[in-house]
């Protein structure tokens, strides 16, 4: 289908509304206020493009039925291999570009006998690492002069990128470059054990006191770097330069981010950490997928808000909670270890690493998976957000948080085929061996999902078929993000400009309906009206 161009002074308000309206392309980012902070809109749109990747056909790009039944099983058997059976999992298969498998398994809430499905959000943990990782790397490839200079730099002292003194504005005397601090070789204390100043944070209402003026301070990661600011402790000089894995260096990270994205020049709905990496990082920048809206903050404030969340337990079994940080200190987790989201935007987040959505692959390939030496006993090695192989088969991260871990890895290959494996489960410290399980299951599969060799023969070459929903969204994106921009811009909040979109719609032939598809969640019957909307006299309105 051909886009023509038309002129129509009395079609541009509804173009701006549309560009609100078509929330099943764009999603809805998180909020700070309301009673809806984290969108069930964007779990319901997951839940429905997703369905299809638990029995994608062959033809389509996944696997066969003998291969997802030994997947099925070995994910069993890891749940069951714990001392306390793991209560609920999620995994997910990709294949070159494309999701091949997704599979969720067990409880969610044992209590509440809900099922673990893939349109369960969970924590992952140390993950966010590489999700704040990204944010900061676009940062540093947006060049809007045009001299080879970004917004930041990899190689200036992050502490100068703040605008404060090491010494003055802080008990450290050192003072790292982004990349030291990135590749977690910035001297910080290792693990979840930050010194805090006096005004310790036990949890969220006790930071709140600590900062009356400053509303919802757990979600400003600048604010936690004040909370040890003065402590010299929290960085040994010995260290500068080698690798030694620091949540207080990330959260150092998202604080740059914080700040640098309040600037003038990022948009304003853009504006502040979690707001920056779900419109940069989490939509990115393409027309299309991959795409990760369900990707939010589960502060302590909104374990109770994301739907469907995933219940976190221990290994003994026992109940956990994502904002009971009182035997290790609480701290504002997000650039460190606060994100959640489902196992097909975990996924996608795989697919990300792999394509230019974000920034380009090749900046992935040549800064963020540069090996920086070894971080942990088992050999891996640290690159830029990333766990890499010390025999380079493969990068990743993982992530351990109280009552849940994850883990993803991508293998690539330079012939063959480029395997994703990643997984979630609401259980602590599960170690991560489940990725390389599945992956030795996946390695004699062929391009049709059949066994037989990770090569297609001479001449091969998968048939995938398209799927007509998902063709449409990427014909119609392009058009939606560009006008969404603008008619966001004119609105205060996501919610007034929603309003002044279904005032708009509702003038126009078909757009009631269209409205109300929409709000009922029934996403792919207002994919298919959008035509009828968007047509006025054979022509589309753009």
């Amino acid at each position: 289908m051909s886009i023509r161009l038309i002129s129509s002074n009395t079609r541009f308000p509804f173009l701006l509304a549309l560009g609100c309206v078509v929330v099943f392309v764009t999603g809805c980012a998180p909020v700070q206020v309301g009673t809806d902070q984290s969108k069930d809109f964007n779990v319901n749109l997951v839940e429905l493009k997703d369905a299809k990747y638990k029995n994608l056909p062959v033809a389509e790009g996944g696997l066969s039925a003998e291969v997802r039944d030994e997947i099925d099983a070995e994910v069993l058997e890891f749940m069951a291999s714990k001392p306390v059976p793991i209560a609920g999992c999620a995994i997910a298969i990709t294949r070159n570009n494309q999701i091949a498998y997704l599979q969720a398994y067990g409880k969610a809430d044992l209590a509440a006998n809900r099922d673990f499905t893939i349109a369960t959000p969970s924590a992952i943990g140390s993950i966010s690492k590489t999700l704040t990782a990204l944010g900061l790397m676009a940062l540093v490839e947006d060049d809007p002069e045009n001299d080879g200079v970004g917004k930041l730099e990899l190689d200036v002292p992050v502490l100068d990128q703040m605008g404060l003194q090491p010494g003055v504005d802080t008990g450290w005397t050192d003072n790292p470059t982004l990349r030291d601090v990135l590749a977690h070789k910035g001297g910080f204390i290792k693990g979840t054990q930050p010194v805090w100043n006096a005004a310790t944070f036990n949890d969220g209402p006790s930071m709140a006191a600590a900062f009356p003026n400053i509303e919802f301070p757990s979600l400003q990661p600048i604010m936690v770097f004040q909370g040890y600011m003065t402590e010299a402790g929290n960085q040994k000089p010995a260290w500068l330069g080698t690798p030694k894995y620091s949540n207080v260096g990330y959260s150092l990270a998202g604080a740059l981010l914080d700040a640098r994205s309040k600037s003038v020049d990022i948009p304003i709905h853009m504006q502040g950490y979690e707001r920056f990496i779900w419109h940069r990082v989490a939509r990115g920048t393409s027309s299309a997928e991959p795409t990760m809206i369900t990707a939010c903050l589960a502060t302590d404030f909104r374990t109770s808000d994301i739907k469907n969340l995933a219940k976190g337990y221990g290994q003994d079994g026992s109940s956990s909670c994502f904002d009971d940080f009182s035997s290790v200190g609480w701290g504002w987790e997000g650039p460190s270890g606060g994100w959640a989201l489902t196992i097909g935007d975990l996924a996608r987040l795989m697919l990300i690493m792999q394509s230019n959505a974000v920034i380009p692959k090749a900046t992935i390939d040549s800064q963020m998976r540069l090996d920086h030496g070894n971080l942990f006993n088992d050999g891996t090695d640290t690159g830029l957000g990333l766990e890499l192989a010390n025999d380079d088969s493969w990068f990743g991260k993982g992530g351990d948080i109280l009552g849940y871990t994850a883990d993803f890895k991508v293998w690539p290959s330079q012939f063959g085929t480029d395997w994703g494996v990643a997984f979630i489960c609401n259980q602590s410290e599960t170690g991560k061996q489940l990725t390389g399980n599945l992956k030795a299951i996946l390695a004699g599969t062929g391009p049709g999902g059949q066994s037989g060799g990770d090569q297609p023969g001479e001449g091969q070459q998968q048939q995938v078929a398209p799927d007509p929903l998902v063709e449409m969204a990427k014909q119609y994106e392009p058009l939606v993000r560009q006008i969404a921009g603008r008619h966001l811009a004119q609105s205060k909040t996501p919610d007034d400009a929603w309003r002044r979109a279904k005032k708009e719609i509702g003038g126009y032939p078909n757009g009631s309906r269209l409205i109300e598809l929409l709000e009922r969640g029934e996403l792919a019957s207002a994919l298919r009206l959008l035509p009828e909307v968007l047509f006025t006299d054979g022509a589309l309105v753009r």
